[in-house]
């Protein structure tokens, strides 16, 4: 993913068309129920009460109704010196006049919304078009609710994380005609719809989903299971019961196993398999599972069919290499989450705002006592450091499976110096986010240990702990400089 051009702390979005469209009303609604509701998603994400500010300024063409009319809004949690756009952040054109004046006046990163209806477009990834004038006028039955169906896209593409639908509504109510409530709450329902269509068009699950599924059976030994993972070059084995799902085993599970001091050979899968986390179904957004990834720190999501059949499985790091090799898909996803970016503030500095401190050993323990620390501290990798508190070395999840585990070595006796990935890249704590990202893509590698000016490790930065900030939802969650738990 190359997203070197930044969001700014400004958000800015300009609404275009002619006089009558509605588009000042339109305006005032976004701009009133961020204002008005965005501090709560706000106070959720930075811990403290931190205010959205926002202005909107307005202007008509020569002829109030017919000609050419704009609102421009302006988002900061910064004070707003200068209220009025230059290059804005979303666009939005519900006429042909419009698009043609203000298309050239977007940012590289910024999205354009048309009206298909009305509007001669270029397709590019960045512009998303819906008839908003014959929707209106055929599912709402008023041509003139387009601009609330607008709204509605609008919401769902980039403000529904600010606010709720039923906020948007609440403002709905006091800015339209008294009786026509319910009307437009239908235009406002249309829009933010079809904008979750638009995204599961473009982040629909098959798209990332790997339907090379090995399923095993329940009394399989976790050393036979891992065996048989490894063979057919997958991260994890699936149980199920007359094809439903019933719960995988993945290699992050191994620490856990190890770190008992259980029999591999003997342990069935089914007792340290993973169950509590439900599978997900065809129609969710790759979104909605980073979401859950983010939140479980689950790196496997199982994936199962109307019927409850299972039918494949998301990978966290295929997820980031599907996304970094589809460049016009990837490239539309990011645009997106640009729209959401204001709301946290600058996340594209150096690795050091990201890094955590991990499990650190020296080379001579054993692989039980290295399972045993990352275990402890939730983490699928481990340091290996020197008397000097250099790395020389890391150990994985993946090293522990593909080198221990299916190879029949004892945990307790093999020394981690053995089995240890020595080659290991390391990174300065002024490398910037996204040249680490793109370092870890390319390299096909999910560690990087950070030194500093003198060689001594500052700590481990993963590729969730780098993705969680540049894909689309994860904007929300806020965990620089955490350690981001994983149980999978």
């Amino acid at each position: 993913m190359d997203f070197t051009n930044r969001p700014d702390e400004r958000y800015e979005v300009r609404l275009s068309g002619t006089g009558g469209q509605g588009i000042i009303t339109a305006g005032m609604i976004i701009a009133e129920t961020c204002a008005l509701y965005g501090a709560e998603s706000l106070a959720q994400v930075h811990k403290t009460n931190v205010p959205l500010n926002a202005v909107m300024t307005q202007s008509y063409g020569p002829e109030a109704r017919g000609g050419a009319c704009k609102a421009e809004l302006v988002f900061s949690l910064a004070e707003i010196d200068a209220p009025k756009p230059e290059k804005v952040d979303l666009l939005l054109a519900l006429s042909q006049e419009a698009y043609d004046k203000y298309r050239h006046d977007v940012k590289e990163w910024g999205l354009i919304i048309v009206d298909s209806s009305t509007v001669k477009y270029e397709a590019a990834s960045n512009v998303f078009a819906f008839p908003f004038t014959t929707t209106a006028r055929d599912k709402v039955g008023f041509a003139v609710t387009a601009n609330i169906v607008a709204v509605g896209y609008i919401a769902g593409l980039t403000f529904r994380d600010l606010a709720t639908p039923e906020q948007f509504k609440a403002v709905i109510a006091k800015k339209v005609p008294p009786g026509t409530e319910a009307t437009n709450y239908k235009a406002f329902d249309i829009g933010f719809g079809s904008s979750m269509d638009n995204l599961k068009d473009l982040s629909g699950l098959s798209k990332y989903m790997n339907t090379g599924v090995v399923v095993v059976p329940a009394d399989m030994p976790v050393e036979q299971a891992v065996k048989t993972a490894v063979d057919n070059n997958t991260e994890a084995v699936f149980i199920t019961d007359k094809g439903r799902y019933i719960g995988h085993y993945s290699f992050f599970r191994s620490i856990r196993a190890v770190a008992r001091e259980l029999d591999l050979e003997k342990t069935p899968v089914s007792k340290i398999m993973l169950t509590e986390i439900p599978p997900l179904t065809t129609d969710k957004l790759v979104e909605e599972a980073l979401d859950l990834m983010e939140e479980t720190g689950i790196r496997i999501l199982a994936v199962v069919d109307g019927a409850g059949k299972l039918v494949g499985y998301l990978s966290y790091y295929q997820i980031q290499e599907v996304q970094q090799g589809e460049l016009e898909l990837d490239s539309s996803l990011d645009f997106i989450a640009a729209a959401r970016t204001m709301i946290t503030g600058n996340k594209w500095s150096a690795l050091k705002t990201v890094l955590h401190n991990p499990p650190k050993m020296g080379p001579e323990g054993t692989v039980t006592e290295a399972a045993k620390k990352m275990f402890a501290r939730r983490s699928d990798s481990i340091a290996i450091v020197n008397e000097k508190d250099e790395p020389i070395g890391i150990f994985t999840e993946r090293d522990l499976n593909k080198r221990v585990i299916a190879k029949g070595l004892n945990p307790d006796k093999t020394v981690i110096e053995k089995v240890m990935t020595k080659r290991v890249i390391t990174m300065s704590t002024a490398t910037t986010i996204i040249d680490a990202y793109e370092r870890m893509i390319a390299g096909k590698f999910h560690h990087i240990p950070v030194v500093g000016s003198t060689g001594k490790m500052k700590g481990v930065v993963t590729m969730q702990d780098i993705a969680h900030i540049i894909n689309a939802k994860f904007y929300l969650h806020d965990s620089m400089g955490q350690e981001m738990p994983t149980t999978d």
